[in-house]
């Protein structure tokens, strides 16, 4: 029988409501920058933009109903707005609609195992993360960059690959793009604590309310400081309370895990920074893009 158009709206209605809400857009930008390099055409640019963003999407309905989050990009989530089993349905069928538009390219069976690859690597980081923190178990700080290597960095990978995939060019940027991943991951979680607008958005110390160990928080644990164990206590409460929020702040300020995390951002900056010099391959638009998150790091402070 034929799939009525009304049906699919019905299905895809929480993957909708969540993409028509305006993002950071990173992603693609990123794709624009990395096409610097590939030169593939615009046709396959946007399929592989749309195939990548649709993932993302997806990802953030699962994530927001696994972290029992309120708020996605100012907005209610997806799964507060639908009924949860609806927002997981809705979200695994995008994964497969992905998927498919990458039929579409020309190398298309490397295109798909690299999508298959990838999306491996990000549930492998999400299952380590959803782990840690339903067991209240801190990760080691190797275990933890190998965690967001697998889930932000995931997508940024799967952007690269797909445009090797499609391209005629031979460029080589593995290591730079793994840099970037964690660059990008562990910005967000310095920001979700520093920015100002995050009490607006997303909310201020979400991750503390998720009780999610964070590039921060794993810091001040592994710091050995007298007060780790207020600090996990608060994770268990996963509070919304803002005087807990701003305790746990202190926490980490007097530990030197926000100093700690700036100090490594600026390593990643650096690295990044170098490892795009060293491909001898001069790219004004991922410049740029290095230079928005500096800007956004330091007007965190």
């Amino acid at each position: 029988m034929e799939w009525k158009e009304e049906n699919e709206t019905v299905v895809r209605e929480p993957y909708d409501y969540v993409a028509g809400i305006p993002g950071k857009e990173i992603r693609r930008q990123l794709l624009n920058a990395f096409n610097v390099w590939y030169q593939v055409d615009e046709q396959t640019s946007k399929l592989i933009a749309d195939a990548v963003t649709m993932a993302h999407n997806a990802s953030l309905l699962i994530d927001d109903i696994q972290d029992s989050s309120k708020l996605r990009r100012g907005m209610p989530c997806a799964h507060e707005v639908y009924d949860t089993a609806q927002t997981i349905n809705s979200a695994n069928y995008v994964y497969f609609q992905a998927q498919e538009l990458l039929f579409g390219l020309r190398n298309w069976p490397q295109a798909v195992s690299v999508f298959n690859d990838e999306m491996i690597n990000l549930h492998r980081g999400q299952g380590m993360e959803l782990f840690w923190r339903d067991n209240l178990l801190p990760p080691s700080e190797e275990d933890y960059l190998q965690m967001i290597a697998n889930k932000t960095g995931g997508l940024f990978r799967l952007i690269n690959r797909l445009l090797q995939a499609a391209s005629k060019q031979t460029v080589e940027v593995g290591q730079l793009v793994d840099v970037l991943g964690l660059y990008f991951q562990i910005l967000d979680d310095y920001k979700n604590i520093r920015e100002e607008k995050m009490a607006s958005q997303k909310g201020f110390f979400e991750d503390l309310t998720e009780g999610k160990f964070s590039f921060p928080i794993c810091h001040a644990i592994w710091a050995e400081n007298p007060n780790k164990d207020d600090l996990i206590d608060m994770m268990r409460m996963k509070t919304e309370d803002m005087a807990v929020k701003k305790q746990a702040v202190h926490i980490l300020e007097r530990s030197g895990s926000l100093e700690y995390t700036k100090y490594v951002l600026y390593g990643l900056d650096r690295k990044a920074r170098e490892l795009l010099a060293e491909s001898k391959r001069p790219n004004a638009h991922l410049e740029g893009l290095l230079d928005l998150m500096l800007n956004s790091l330091e007007r965190c402070g």
